[in-house]
């Protein structure tokens, strides 16, 4: 009860006080043993991105390490929430873009759901998806992500690519990254 009224507060309470405040919220979150508490706060911090973005974006990557906590109740949450943001351009997409797309393989089928419905919603709205590929794909290479789950990301991925010249371009930008690197 007393982190749901803390959540309203900062909704109603003005920038100054989110500001003030949010480092209780985003601590709560992170050090909450009860995953529908987490999961509460996950709900509250995306009313708080779409009231105060300049206020809540600090925190953004706290947010999407979430989409990695034990309890499936807030991964789900998170990948909603997170979804519902960027799609909505509520948030930007940034280097988070990997954990969003590590949900594809995730082991509750719903988070999967989420995840995979999140890049083909993406994918519909022009260049967005082509334009984050690189990072995903680079960060999910460096990463301690399994080979197989790594190949069933990246082609769940590449399966929006239509045209020649996109895969083209991809490569051309992934061999750049690699290539520095590795220097």
């Amino acid at each position: 009860a007393a982190v749901l009224a803390l959540c309203k507060y900062l909704i109603v309470g003005g920038p100054d006080f989110c500001n003030d405040h949010i480092s209780l919220l985003i601590t709560v979150l992170e050090m909450a043993p009860e995953a529908d508490l987490r999961a509460t706060v996950i709900a509250c911090l995306g009313d708080l991105c779409v009231r105060y973005p300049n206020v809540t974006e600090p925190w953004t990557s706290r947010f999407y390490s979430k989409l990695q906590d034990s309890d499936p109740m807030v991964r789900r949450n998170a990948a909603g929430v997170l979804s519902h943001l960027v799609l909505n351009d509520m948030i930007k997409l940034k280097g988070q873009v990997s954990q969003l797309a590590l949900a594809i393989d995730d082991e509750d089928p719903r988070v999967a759901q989420l995840a995979r419905l999140f890049f083909s919603e993406l994918a519909g709205k022009g260049s967005s998806l082509y334009n984050v590929l690189p990072d995903a794909i680079s960060s999910l290479s460096t990463g301690s992500i399994k080979q197989d789950a790594f190949r069933r990301v990246s082609t769940y991925l590449f399966s929006f690519l239509s045209k020649e010249r996109e895969f083209e371009a991809l490569l051309e930008k992934l061999c750049t990254r690699f290539r520095t690197g590795a220097n």
